[in-house]
């Protein structure tokens, strides 16, 4: 049986999409790999909410405090963060 999801914007619509509230671009997939994609990290969202600009957004800080407490052991941060944080 197909679990069939609701929109975790609107509790409307249902969910066809998938969003990453912190990026997977090729850097951050570098660095953290399939950790981009854990649970904490996504969100089921229907098309119109995916495709709106206001959309939740983790920043590298964020991400990886969250992570930390879900208890994900996590890798160096990027040299941008490192800066960031100096």
């Amino acid at each position: 049986m197909k679990l069939i999801k609701i929109c975790q914007k609107c509790n409307k619509n249902k969910a066809s999409e998938i969003h990453h509230r912190f990026s997977q671009k090729k850097l951050y997939r570098k660095i953290y790999g399939d950790l981009i994609d854990a649970k904490f990290n996504i969100q089921y969202l229907c098309y119109d909410c995916h495709h709106n600009k206001s959309l939740d957004k983790f920043s590298e800080l964020e991400f990886r405090q969250e992570a930390e407490k879900q208890g994900y052991n996590l890798p160096t941060m990027s040299k941008s963060l490192q800066f960031k944080t100096m």
